[in-house]
């Protein structure tokens, strides 16, 4: 047994050849699709990704704005909360200042109507002691006074029991 290591020449040569037509038909009928496909494929691929960059950037350009009207919205949210305090502040304010202004004159009217009350009841107890006093000087004197002497007496017990005492 003999072993053979160099090749067949025929062999090699039909090899060759195939392999060389092989080449041939595939480049022809193959690669050029292949490459078509492969561009196509490319490209699209390409546009696909310029697309996403481009809603990428939209996406971002939205984000960007809609964060601004947020903030303006809050901006805008804490402007009328700080008026609506400040208006309520007023109000408490001014209802604050008109109960004070009501509780003065509510003072004032009782002050006046006790102020009121205090000389009616000094006039009425006056007019009781007069009439008291009227009716003991009748007695004592045992007759009826003339109006002139009225006003004497009364007069004449005014100063003994002083003006001061009317005040109180």
């Amino acid at each position: 047994m003999t072993i053979n290591l160099l090749p067949d020449l025929h062999n090699f040569s039909l090899q060759i050849v195939s392999t060389v037509i092989l080449f041939l038909v595939i480049r022809k009928y193959l690669w050029a699709p292949m490459t078509e496909f492969l561009a196509k494929r490319q490209a699209a691929i390409q546009k696909e990704i310029s697309e996403a960059e481009k809603m990428n950037a939209a996406a971002n350009e939205l984000k960007s704005e809609y964060e601004g009207h947020i903030l303006e919205s809050k901006e805008e949210g804490r402007a009328i909360i700080d008026q609506a305090r400040k208006r309520g502040e007023e109000l408490s304010d001014r209802l604050v200042n008109e109960a004070k202004q009501e509780a003065g004159a509510l003072i004032q009217r009782a002050q006046k109507e006790i102020a009121l009350e205090k000389a009616q009841s000094q006039d009425e107890v006056k007019q009781a002691i007069v009439d008291v006093a009227v009716l003991a000087a009748a007695k004592v004197v045992g007759r009826d006074l003339s109006d002139a002497d009225h006003a004497a007496m009364i007069d004449q017990f005014i100063d003994e029991v002083g003006e001061s005492t009317w005040q109180n």
